[in-house]
């Protein structure tokens, strides 16, 4: 009987053993699919373009972004790689337009050279999703235009690029996504910014131009939501700028899933 006993508590033993084993095991599993974000950091690029002369007619100087940790080294160098792109299209368009910015020079007697200047700030980071607000301005002589908008939104677990569509709730179609997306958020884009104190004149010709002028591309995640940006002169020539809206993930919940959602229902 002893023995019997004995052997059944040694049995209770392994079993509990186990059992907790099995739920640790469980606990581990969901606790490693939370991937800590990439660690960021600028990187720097100069360059400098001359005519024929040797005069400096044209530079380029950018600051962006590049990854130097993350879990996936794959996704790191895609990231990055992606990221040094801007600094290569921007010098290609530079060196295509050498000779212009020396006439442009030459006929503004002026030695300031076409400059284009690139920065970036991160707008959103966790260890899913990866977005970056890249800023685009030109300048030569004495003016400075207004900054053009890039955005760069990766999905780090998939490993590629994503726009807003990728949050969305339910799979629409584009044109019936964006048709849906009138009422929740061009509307209220066009009432907040260039209708504020006169909503009569947001006419269905405004809309459409708003609606026309509204890609689900343009768009950049915030700590608190989602901001949706096109150019100004899209609805004004003589406007200039970035028109950028901002809404709370509380505003967007019937029309998006927020990135925590996301990982819930993907993890």
């Amino acid at each position: 009987m002893k023995r019997f006993l004995s052997i059944f508590i040694v049995f209770v033993l392994i079993f509990s053993f186990a059992s907790c084993r099995k739920a640790e095991d469980k606990n581990s599993d969901f606790t490693t699919t939370t991937v800590a974000p990439p660690v960021i950091k600028e990187q720097s690029h100069h360059k400098d373009f001359t005519d024929k002369n040797g005069r400096i007619v044209y530079v380029v100087d950018v600051v962006l972004p590049e990854v130097s940790e993350y879990a996936d080294n794959a996704v790191k160098d895609y990231v990055n790689k992606v990221s040094l792109e801007i600094f290569e299209d921007a010098c290609e368009k530079a060196e295509s337009n050498v000779e212009n910015a020396a006439v442009s020079m030459d006929s503004l007697d002026t030695e300031k050279p076409w400059v284009n200047e690139i920065k970036f700030e991160t707008t959103y980071s966790d260890g899913r999703f990866t977005c970056f607000l890249i800023k685009d301005a030109f300048s030569f002589s004495d003016g400075k235009g207004e900054p053009a908008y890039i955005t760069k939104c990766f999905d780090l677990k998939k490993g590629e690029p994503c726009t807003a569509k990728a949050f969305a709730i339910d799979e629409f179609s584009r044109d019936d996504y964006e048709a849906m997306l009138v009422d929740s958020l061009i509307k209220p884009m066009a009432m907040q910014n260039f209708y504020p104190n006169n909503p009569e004149a947001l006419s269905e010709k405004n809309l459409e131009a708003f609606s026309r002028c509204f890609t689900l591309e343009n768009f950049y995640l915030t700590e608190s939501g989602m901001a949706f940006y096109f150019d100004k002169t899209e609805i004004d020539p003589e406007l200039t700028g970035v028109y950028v809206c901002e809404f709370e993930w509380a505003n967007l919940s019937s029309v998006f899933f927020s990135p925590a959602d996301i990982q819930a229902i993907d993890y």
